[in-house]
């Protein structure tokens, strides 16, 4: 957009650490067990184990759900190569001495991104499962509790028109579930959440494809997310009554050196965001600092949005800190000069996805449709928190920068990995857009929050779907932690 005043793209794409991990510790008979973290998940670990100790090994991704590696050992030197290994526990049964465990970390052989979709190894034999039906519910897919798999791609042709498909919902239970982990609206999936103004009637991404047939109540999805399964899965269509042929394409096995807890996740959110409240007094900015006069600054303004001018609609900086009435802080990336006596409002936000601490998973895709009385609304900067940080890691230098379009998006198409499907810029004003990021997933290890603010002096209507994969697709360089225990030593050795 010509105005803008933040560019603040990061390339932040993982890449697989390589090397190996030696960590020792020493079990005696007042340190019966001892849990040691690699740090980084490795797919092959050796552990060594002298003469004068024996044990057992077990290992853990998270630490809490431990399998076994090898019991009673001694006087030996065991490999493993199965489930990933992030923790590993040694239990001593009897004697004393000192074991070695070396983790080569990895996953899924690599950097499992390859061209434009996420590339998992395929293992096993190909399948194809079809369903032809008319039924509501409809199952296109089941495995029982104890299979595992990975569904390659999904085919979903409807006897219904692609503004119908808003009430045709993909519905996914892991694990012998009762109720669903996945329920989402198979236009969200298709990329439309906006269906008064559409622009596309087909058209390809790097993760689905949408087709239709000009004037027929016929329409058709073929979904390309790989939907991995360890522990059975059960695939089920609501909300699409009439003929329904689907077919899904899977493999019936995991590649061993997968993360078993990897899971696909779709969720939607859904809000109608208040106008900007105008702020009491004036104020004078200068880099960082905000100094009030007049002012009535509180702590509720903390992650919200300080807007310049009367109305809104442009220069939004995020509040990181007030300290009191008067004085407050604004993020690194959002730093600006403004003369004193310069009038501003308090912008709310609307939270697209927020997982929380602890959580460790990839941001795949974003989905949204968005409307307001003020096509002003298109200034505000989306905004994502990586693993609990105050400041965001990625910000983007206005709505259709986001979606991969420029200048209000004066040129609407529909790209690989970023695109708008509908749009309308006189007042009211709205759009439907899209973005991808399956070449570059957003990686969190600690919780990620997406936000999009409002910024302008009337409701923004927000709705967005987000695809996201919880626990890592691949596994990215990790800063080795320094804090030890005193019985235990750690090296790096470049393999």
């Amino acid at each position: 957009m010509l105005d803008s005043h933040i560019d603040n793209r990061k390339s932040i794409r993982p890449r697989v650490d390589n090397t190996a991990l030696h960590r020792s510790t020493t079990l005696d008979e007042t340190t019966t067990s001892q849990t040691l973290n690699l740090d980084v998940v490795s797919s092959k670990i050796s552990v060594s184990v002298p003469s004068t100790l024996t044990v057992t090994i077990e290992g853990s991704i998270d630490g809490s759900n431990f399998f076994s590696i090898g019991t009673a050992i001694t006087d030996d030197t065991i490999s493993y190569s199965s489930n990933l290994v992030k923790k590993v526990r040694l239990t001593r049964t009897a004697g004393t001495g000192a074991v070695t465990v070396v983790g080569i970390p990895g996953g899924g052989g690599g950097d499992t991104l390859s061209g434009n979709v996420l590339d998992f190894p395929i293992t096993g034999r190909m399948y194809n499962k079809n369903t032809l039906g008319v039924t509501d519910p409809l199952i296109i897919f089941e495995k029982p509790v104890g299979t595992s798999g990975v569904i390659r791609e999904m085919q979903l042709i409807f006897e219904k028109s692609i503004g119908d498909l808003t009430s045709a919902y993909l519905n996914i239970k892991y694990d012998g579930q009762s109720t669903p982990a996945v329920s989402v609206s198979l236009s969200g999936l298709a990329g439309i959440e906006e269906q008064s103004t559409l622009l596309v009637s087909e058209y390809e991404t790097a993760m689905w494809d949408l087709q239709s047939r000009d004037g027929e109540a016929e329409s058709a999805l073929i979904l390309r997310y790989p939907i991995p399964y360890t522990n059975g899965i059960v695939v089920y269509l609501t909300g699409t009554a009439g003929g329904n042929w689907c077919n899904v394409l899977y493999q019936d096995s995991l590649p061993s050196s997968w993360n078993k807890n990897l899971r696909f996740y779709a969720k939607a959110t859904s809000s109608s965001v208040a106008a900007i409240s105008s702020g009491a007094g004036t104020i004078t900015v200068t880099g960082t600092a905000v100094l009030g006069s007049g002012t009535n600054f509180s702590a509720a303004m903390v992650g919200k949005y300080l807007v310049l001018g009367v109305g809104g609609g442009n220069n939004e900086a995020l509040i990181t800190a007030v300290t009191d009435t008067t004085h407050m802080t604004i993020a690194s990336d959002d730093a600006m000069t403004e003369a004193g006596g310069t009038a501003y409002s308090i912008g709310e936000r609307h939270v697209v996805l927020e997982r929380p601490a602890g959580s460790k998973g990839y941001f795949i895709t974003a989905v949204a449709a968005l409307g307001a009385d003020n096509v002003a609304f298109l200034e505000a900067d989306p905004r994502i928190f990586v693993d609990q940080e105050i400041e965001p890691s990625l910000q983007w230098s206005g709505t259709e920068d986001f979606f991969d379009q420029s200048f209000y998006f004066a040129g609407p198409l529909q790209r690989t990995y970023g695109g708008v499907t509908s749009l309308k810029t006189t007042d009211p004003s709205g759009v439907g857009a899209y973005k991808i990021f399956s070449k570059n997933p957003i990686p969190y290890n600690n919780g990620i929050e997406v936000v999009y603010p409002n910024i302008i002096d009337h409701v923004l209507i927000n709705n967005w779907i987000t695809v996201y994969y919880e626990e890592p697709i691949f596994i990215p360089e990790t800063i080795l932690s320094e804090t030890l225990s005193v019985s235990e030593t750690v090296t790096k050795v470049r393999v």
